[in-house]
This record gives C-alpha cells, sequence and structure tokens, in this order.
C-alpha cells in the first residue's frame, strides 16, 4: 500500500449544496492499496495492480458540526491559506465523527473524516 500525507490551511465542508463549516486547518492521507497480480510472465519482477483507494484525515473548525452524521458531507480542503478554486485541493464526500480529544473549554473542534466514494486532487 502507497501512502501520500496532505496538510493545509482553509476549506468546507457542504451538505446539500450549502457550506456547513469552514475548515481552519486540515491534515490528510492519501492511501492506495495494490495487489500482487505477478505471473509466470513477469520476467522475475513482482507485478502489482492499484486497488482501493481512500483519504482520512482531520479538520480543525470553530464550528459545531451536527453529529447526526447518517449522512456524508462533501468535503473540499485546499493547501493555500484561503478558499480558492486556484490553489491545489483535495475534495471528496466524507462521513465525520467528533475527535474526544478536545479540551471541554476549547473553542475549536476536531473532526476525523474518512471518504466514501470517488476523490479528486487538483494541482492547481
Amino acid at each position: 500500500m502507497s501512502t501520500q500525507a496532505f496538510a493545509g490551511f482553509g476549506g468546507h465542508v457542504t451538505w446539500a449544496g450549502t457550506s456547513m463549516v469552514e475548515v481552519k486547518n486540515w491534515k490528510a492521507s492519501y492511501n492506495q492499496e495494490t495487489a500482487d497480480v505477478t505471473s509466470l510472465s513477469s520476467s522475475g519482477y513482482r507485478d502489482r495492480l492499484a486497488t482501493l483507494a481512500d483519504l482520512t484525515g482531520s479538520i480543525e473548525t470553530n464550528v459545531f458540526l451536527s453529529t447526526s452524521m447518517g449522512h456524508a458531507r462533501a468535503l473540499v480542503l485546499y493547501a493555500g491559506v484561503s478558499s480558492s478554486t486556484s490553489k491545489p485541493s483535495l475534495s471528496c464526500r466524507a462521513f465525520f465523527k467528533l475527535s474526544l480529544d478536545v479540551p471541554p473549554d476549547a473553542v475549536n473542534f476536531t473532526y476525523d473524516f474518512e471518504s466514501t466514494g470517488p476523490i479528486s486532487i487538483a494541482t492547481s
């Protein structure tokens, strides 16, 4: 399995096309699993085929995101400082859960997420 790490500032979570939460900062890992497809015709080298991919990570925001999370939310994360579509970005639909290690007096909320479905990685 191959993993690539990302981090940045800015982004948003949307529901039914409406922005619900602005993301202050985030970190994510793109994971690509592979399957061994080595055969007798592989000339002595191992052959691999890309299979399942997912995006996992966490976001930090100062708004409480409803935890009635039976539905995936649209997530867009920007590598730049502002939420601009001209910056490199990651986008997917994701399920969220509130991280329980947040101090009770914190103004910030941290959510872990797991992608579902296609993942888009834009480089410009």
